[in-house]
């Protein structure tokens, strides 16, 4: 979900956080625009995944509608630097790519204004889908034959990549919920590793 950070001035919001170049800039190409890009699975990754959207495409589209051309940059960020680098001032973003549950924060707290929305699409079998679930796991090696089912998580080490991941720690959070059970109580230990890929290799 990508959306505009904003300034607040007395309740009131101005988008985006500054103005594209005029002609009469004396500039011909301005500081980079910042896209913040929440990394789920680290820096590099995010990098080799969207750099070439966010930087390249946007820069070489978008930004020559402009007189002069504007540029922009992926800016990654963790599920920590997020928040920081949105709440600060003047904010050191100016447009955020996260998930609905991230973005529902930073909306309600910081006053980000939503752009667009993503649809994601898979192929399978030859067959193309739009996707209209989010989903996420709880997972565990396949010896640990001592666990089976969802209370099997009382007093186990838990990792999740943060208490705001969607995919990675609100839905599991959610079905310990339904089955009674604590997040926060329930294991013996619960680790936020602010990487999706670092749960994964334990």
């Amino acid at each position: 979900l990508l959306a505009a950070a904003q300034d607040t001035d007395n309740g009131q919001c101005t988008i985006p956080t500054r103005m594209a170049p005029t002609s009469s800039s004396s500039s011909s190409l301005s500081e980079p625009y910042q896209i913040g890009v929440l990394a789920i699975r680290g820096f590099d990754s995010a990098y080799a995944e969207f750099n070439a959207t966010f930087s390249t495409y946007l820069t070489l589209t978008a930004g020559r509608r402009f007189d002069p051309p504007i540029s922009f940059q992926l800016r990654p960020l963790n599920f920590i630097s997020l928040f920081d680098d949105v709440k600060s001032s003047p904010p050191a973003v100016d447009f955020i790519y996260v998930n609905p549950s991230a973005y529902s924060c930073i909306e309600s707290e910081f006053s980000a204004h939503s752009l667009v929305s993503q649809i994601s699409n898979r192929r399978v079998g030859g067959q193309s889908y739009d996707l209209t679930k989010f989903g996420g796991v709880i997972a565990t090696l396949s010896e640990r034959d001592d666990i089976n089912t969802i209370q099997d998580v009382s007093g186990k080490i838990v990792a999740a990549a943060s208490i705001s991941g969607l995919g990675s720690g609100q839905m599991q959070f959610r079905e310990l919920e339904k089955a009674g059970m604590s997040y926060i109580n329930a294991p013996r230990q619960l680790v936020f590793t602010s990487n999706q890929g670092k749960v994964v290799n334990g």
